[in-house]
């Protein structure tokens, strides 16, 4: 029972690294898969599968040689002058995505309730601070919390718009999705490689702590599953504001404002 909630939380904890970056928010979705029409479901599923390849190959790497952090990680795969600049930019990747964060919070707190920016910032600082300090124990537990509430609302949203429109589940239909841009292997690699960037942070310095494997890779691999399937929600859901979708300053919470449960049609 031990090893089957430990593998959860991993998958939690890899669910909710890639969707606390923002990636997962719904304008990265529409720029990387929606786009491409109905191949943009293949794509997702391609990122799942290369997610457990890549995610399989850190943490091989990392427990075998006992790699701390990913400076570490980096220096040890790459040549010197390469491992310098590549920490350089992860570093600086990292930090600006924290900012990214940190500023997100404030705009969407201020355009959903009418605060000040300024709260919403100050409240996930505080937020963050509080979690930081549990170290690995508070990855677990915000997660633990924000990743099922996300799966939860999407999961909602996405059945209740079934069962009012049974008939948009069919083939015929999903093909009528625009499709404004072809290559869609090359867009799902970049995808990868971009989340790549913020997995790396997160997995080197869990799997040196955990140092189990075998429920790493599990736990990544039902996260991936989870992920790929959570990201299909809203790519579907996005055709119902499809000439909208370029003007939300976050889809997520333009679906769930919209009236999917109450009045969907």
């Amino acid at each position: 029972m031990k090893k089957q909630m430990l593998i959860i939380q991993i998958a939690t904890i890899f669910i909710g690294s890639i969707v606390g970056a923002g990636v997962c928010s719904g304008r990265e979705l529409n720029q990387f898969f929606a786009s491409y029409g109905i191949a943009g479901f293949l794509g997702l599923i391609l990122c799942g599968l290369l997610y457990i390849l890549f995610g399989k190959i850190i943490i091989s790497i990392s427990t075998l040689n006992k790699v701390k952090s990913y400076n570490e990680f980096v220096d040890l795969v790459c040549p010197e002058m390469v491992a310098r600049f590549i920490n350089i930019v992860l570093t600086l990747f990292l930090l600006s995505s924290t900012s990214i964060i940190l500023a997100g919070s404030g705009s969407i707190i201020h355009q959903h309730f009418g605060v000040p920016k300024w709260v919403g910032f100050l409240i996930m600082i505080g937020c963050s601070s509080l979690f930081l300090r549990k170290n690995t124990k508070g990855l677990f537990e915000v997660n633990g919390i924000v990743v099922p509430t996300l799966l939860i609302i999407m999961s909602v949203i996405f059945f209740a718009y079934i069962f009012k429109n049974p008939s948009h589940m069919t083939y015929s239909y999903m093909f009528l999705i625009p499709r404004q841009k072809s290559n869609i292997f090359l867009s799902s690699v970049v995808y990868v490689s971009f989340n790549l960037l913020t997995i790396i942070g997160v997995l080197v310095p869990l799997a040196n702590e955990i140092q189990k494997p075998k429920e790493l890779t599990k736990g990544i691999i039902v996260g991936s599953i989870v992920l790929t399937i959570m990201s299909m929600y809203i790519m579907f859901l996005m055709r119902k504001c499809f000439l909208h979708r370029f003007q939300m300053f976050i889809v997520c919470l333009t679906l769930w404002k919209i009236d999917f449960i109450l009045n969907i049609t």
